[in-house]
């Protein structure tokens, strides 16, 4: 029976699934968790003009890959905002199923990760979802479906700081073992498009998704990433980039 997932171990099902590809012959009792360490974060806009509209690319990795992440938040810069109403929704029966149309895709996700001393990486579509209460955005990414048994989906609430109006994107860690196989992570990357093409009667036109800050201060990203064990028990994470012609 379909049913939604909230937290990210969902999206290392095909991951695994393509790791004991390789190891099926292999036995190994599960490793131990790798010291926390974020070594790379980065929130890059394809534009950094003011009041522009940026696909945005999100960076975290991890050196050594790491079984001890525990949840991901993302704090993204004060004065970025996000338009749900850009792209059409796709409904939760069809983001369950992998039949979301091309239309309400508004972005992609990847997660590598290394199991059994074999790396792999799993790719999948993000969509436009419905948000829910007072969510800013929602975002969707079917994990595995058909139309005639379901599947599982991922959702990634996306809300609205009340102090400074910035977006926040709060992910559970994924799972240590999965199918029996100890997982590392070694990376995490979302890509979220600035515009989206949408059909409008009898024309096609672009309708902002993402827009930058209006000011030209420094646009500062915070990621926290909490670990099971540590130490550390949070990792602290920053990134910023300048919005420019503010004249």
């Amino acid at each position: 029976m379909a049913r939604l997932a909230t937290d990210t171990g969902r999206l290392l099902v095909a991951l695994a699934a393509a790791l004991a590809a390789f190891s099926a012959v292999l036995a190994a009792a599960p490793s131990a968790a790798a010291a926390l360490n974020v070594s790379g974060f980065s929130v890059t806009p394809s534009t950094t003009q003011a009041g522009a509209h940026p696909s945005l690319n999100v960076s975290v990795s991890f050196s050594p890959p790491t079984a001890d992440v525990k949840g991901i938040a993302l704090h993204l810069p004060a004065g970025l905002t996000a338009n749900a109403r850009a792209a059409p929704f796709c409904s939760s029966g069809r983001l369950v199923a992998d039949l979301c149309a091309l239309e309400t895709k508004v972005g992609s996700v990847s997660l590598a990760g290394v199991a059994l001393g074999f790396e792999a990486e799993a790719v999948r579509n993000i969509y436009n979802v419905k948000p829910i209460g007072a969510e800013a955005l929602r975002l969707g990414v079917p994990v595995f479906g058909t139309a005639s048994r379901g599947g599982v989906a991922l959702m990634l609430p996306v809300t609205r700081r009340p102090q400074d109006n910035g977006l926040d994107i709060a992910v559970a860690g994924p799972p240590r073992e999965v199918a029996g196989y100890s997982i590392a992570i070694k990376s995490v990357g979302f890509r979220i498009r600035g515009t989206i093409r949408r059909r409008v009667k009898h024309s096609v036109r672009r309708r902002a998704l993402l827009t930058n800050p209006s000011s030209c201060g420094a646009a500062s990203s915070v990621l926290d990433v909490t670990a099971y064990e540590g130490p550390p028990a949070v990792v602290t994470r920053t990134s910023a980039f300048t919005p420019s012609g503010c004249g």
